[in-house]
């Protein structure tokens, strides 16, 4: 373990390890393990199930394994690292979220101070590490102040969490000092190499090592770029054809790793530019030029033939009335202004799932609102009731993770949603079987 593990294993899961849980707070208090559970031998789908059941019921889980994973990060995991939801929750399995995701995906600050990134500072990481684990000090507040409150208490002081991120840093940049890439020193250093996935098939050989940096999905983010800007590049790519590693298109999430660098050593490739995967002044000098020549060569009409139009018309070839009121409602968001005709629908469709699961009137539906969520991103409610949700938006309103919904077929998110309808006409319990089991959560 390295010494971001060793203190998270103190702070979090000490008794358990990679079985610990606990099932969420009631009234201030964390309601705490009532029984064993092996994770190893539940699919991430059964403990995504769980961790999704409403509050107060008997089987529900919240935080889960070694690292304390709640919902929202096993979702985005889910998503950002492909995993089949049949493979099971394993402590290799729980090690990768940690190492490929958690760490440098969802509180990137962490990655950032420990590889030397420019703007990268001790207290961001700190705070970074505070905002995901209660166990850590928040720098904000003082040493042994949790940045929860609600029964957390932080355990690990802030001279422990320095230390062990400056040992890190150090560490990260003797392996560059001895002429390592920088995949392979955060490789080395967060013990990444025992587990790999290749593309949504299982976990291979426990104690495999990847041979490039496109075997292992690793948020490293471009120097140069901005959020806007990488969608933007993104956008190009996938408007002139190129995939992902994995011969899909090409996620427009604003994110840099290997999946738009592969696109992007593509398209040099394919214009004799030198194949570096960095988006320099020529490389982007030529997306122009080529994009200038594709919307010149395009008819158009020629829309009705691409991928996005099947999955646009997705929901009307599907759709009830209820469908569309939703689609149009989206469509009019003036907050998805950022987003995509193809992002719009599949949140449209998202929020019908996510509606349906939750059991509310959608015929009935009123609101569609944009906020962010501190330390989710970005979300929306959806109220069945202004007046109810006035009082309290979480007994009639469904959060949908844009995140997850933005990379989430429509035809998935409408299968979904009737799987959480059909299964409410029979009765049967949410951690059914069927769509329920299988698919996305987006919450």
């Amino acid at each position: 373990m390295n010494a971001l593990q060793t203190l998270i294993h103190k702070g979090e899961s000490i008794s358990d390890g990679y079985n610990a849980y606990n099932k969420g707070t009631s009234h201030g208090h964390i309601i705490g393990a009532d029984k064993k559970i092996i994770f190893s031998e539940m699919t991430i789908s059964q403990v995504s199930q769980r961790q999704h059941l409403p509050h107060g019921h008997r089987d529900r889980l919240f935080a889960v394994g070694k690292y304390q994973i709640i919902p929202d990060t096993l979702d985005g995991a889910i998503v950002s690292m492909k995993l089949d939801r049949h493979q099971a929750f394993t402590p290799e399995l729980q090690d990768r979220i940690f190492s490929d995701y958690l760490i440098v995906k969802k509180r990137p600050e962490i990655y950032a101070y420990i590889s030397g990134k420019n703007g990268a500072t001790l207290e961001k990481a700190q705070y970074a590490l505070a905002c995901e684990w209660a166990s850590f000090s928040d720098p904000h507040k003082g040493d042994f102040k949790s940045h929860y409150g609600q029964g957390n208490h932080a355990s690990i002081s802030l001279k422990e969490s320095a230390h062990a991120l400056k040992g890190m840093k150090a560490e990260y940049m003797e392996h560059i000092n001895n002429g390592l890439s920088a995949f392979e020193a955060w490789k080395n250093l967060s013990g990444a190499s025992h587990a790999v996935s290749q593309g949504h098939g299982p976990l291979t050989n426990a104690h495999a090592v990847p041979k490039n940096e496109a075997s292992l999905d690793l948020h490293i983010p471009h120097s140069t770029m901005s959020h806007d800007q990488l969608r933007h590049l993104q956008g190009n790519l996938h408007a002139l054809g190129y995939h992902d590693r994995n011969h899909h298109a090409l996620a427009v999430d604003g994110l840099w790793g290997p999946q738009t660098e592969h696109a992007l050593r593509s398209f040099q490739a394919d214009h004799h530019l030198r194949v570096d995967g960095i988006a320099g002044p020529h490389t982007l000098k030529a997306l122009e030029t080529a994009m200038a020549h594709h919307a010149q060569a395009t008819p158009s009409h020629s829309h009705a033939s691409q991928p996005e139009h099947s999955e646009v018309s997705a929901l009307s070839r599907h759709a009830d009335s209820r469908i569309a009121a939703f689609h149009d409602r989206v469509q009019h968001e003036p907050t998805l202004g950022g987003y995509s005709e193809l992002e719009r629908t599949r949140i449209a469709a998202a929020s019908l799932a996510q509606s349906q699961r939750m059991g509310l009137d959608v015929a009935g539906l009123t609101e569609l609102e944009c906020y962010v969520h501190p330390g989710k991103g970005q979300a929306f409610f959806v109220a069945d009731d202004p007046v109810k949700a006035a009082r309290n938006p979480y007994t009639s309103s469904a959060t949908v993770n844009v995140a997850v919904a933005v990379q989430t077929p429509v035809a998935e998110s409408l299968a979904l949603g009737q799987g959480f309808q059909a299964a409410r006409h029979m009765q049967e319990p949410v951690q059914g079987q069927g769509h329920m089991a299988n698919g996305p959560v987006f919450s």
